[in-house]
This record gives structure tokens, C-alpha cells and sequence, in this order.
């Protein structure tokens, strides 16, 4: 009986002393991955709004025969809320807020990254014609190019 409760307490020691051993190269490469799908599904959460809020635009411009003055004239007939941007980062929370900007952020039609506030959040612009609904963070999505930038 004495033997087996050494032995006993020989395996309680090496588990306990399992905690305390560096992560395996094995366990670091999986955690990395788990990080990554996460970011994936965050990005492919936040492109799915974006798309969303294009659809709503384009609906509520071909009822209402004009541009909305902001998203939030979109809810609740044509979108039920605003999507949350969703982008995994430090830097940003999740969160459905919009800015709204003056048409001077934009240069041939395209968001200028450096004229933007980085919100995290939906950035807003139209003038004219045209429509501008954008991820407003100048941090890189996982495919490697400013989140302001991506398309659905």
C-alpha cells in the first residue's frame, strides 16, 4: 500500500509539475490558429454587415428615391439595427457606432485612410450620387489591407 501511494504521489508531482513546463511549439501553433479563425470569423461577421447595409442603402434609395442623410434613417424599415463591426483588435471594441464625414474624406471617390478618425466603428459619407459605407479603421484586416479599404 506504501508503494502504491508513493507512486501515487510520484504521478501527482509530475502533473502538477506539467503546469509549470513552457507551452509546446505544438501548443503555441494552436493557439495561434484558434487566434486567426477567430479574426477570420470577425472579418467575415463584419464584411456580412457591411453587405448588409449596402443592400438597405440600395433598397432605401429605390423607395425613397433619394441617398439617407445617415445610416440610422435605415432602421427599422430597411435594416432592423446596425450591424456590429466586429474586428478582433486591441484597439477597438466591438461596437455599431457610426461616423458620419464630410465628403472631403473622400479622393476620387475612394476614403482617404489619412483624412478618417479610426473609430472602429461604420464610416458614413455621400455626396451626390455616391454612396460611401466603410470600415473606419486604418489597422490592417487579416488579409493584410486596411480594414477603411475592404469590401464585402
Amino acid at each position: 500500500m506504501k508503494k502504491l501511494a508513493a507512486g501515487l504521489a510520484a504521478v501527482f508531482f509530475l502533473c502538477a509539475g506539467c503546469a509549470i513546463l513552457p507551452k509546446s511549439d505544438f501548443s503555441m501553433s494552436a493557439e495561434k490558429s484558434v487566434q486567426a479563425a477567430n479574426l477570420s470569423a470577425d472579418a467575415t461577421k463584419t464584411l456580412a454587415g457591411l453587405s448588409e447595409i449596402e443592400e438597405a442603402i440600395r433598397d432605401y434609395y429605390a423607395h425613397e428615391r433619394r441617398i439617407p442623410d445617415s445610416l440610422n434613417a435605415l432602421v427599422p424599415q430597411y435594416l432592423a439595427e446596425i450591424p456590429t463591426v466586429e474586428l478582433g483588435l486591441p484597439e477597438h471594441r466591438d461596437t455599431n457606432r457610426v461616423t458620419n464625414y464630410d465628403p472631403a474624406v473622400l479622393i476620387d471617390g475612394v476614403v482617404d485612410g489619412a483624412r478618417i478618425a479610426d473609430t472602429g466603428g461604420w464610416g458614413y459619407v455621400h455626396k451626390d450620387r455616391q454612396v460611401v459605407v466603410f470600415v473606419d479603421c486604418t489597422h490592417l484586416s487579416p488579409n493584410g489591407t486596411p480594414w477603411y479599404t475592404r469590401q464585402p
